[in-house]
């Protein structure tokens, strides 16, 4: 496969998420599990890098 066919295949990115709660429930074969798992996981991670990001700017603001 060469280099541009690689960057016209879709990805899990180029999807709105409406499209993959409608994929992930429907009875074809993907996403798979792997696919969601990682996406819950990368949302997960996202929320947690926010919380942290949140506590240190209250922080240095308590302490200014």
């Amino acid at each position: 496969m060469t280099s541009d066919a690689k960057n016209t295949l879709p990805t899990l990115w180029t999807h709105t998420a409406q499209e993959l709660l409608d994929a992930a429930g429907s009875r074809r074969a993907t996403p798979t599990g792997g696919s969601v798992t990682a996406i819950s996981g990368v949302f997960g991670l996202a929320l947690l890098t926010l919380a942290v990001n949140l506590t240190l700017s209250k922080k240095t603001l308590l302490q200014s």
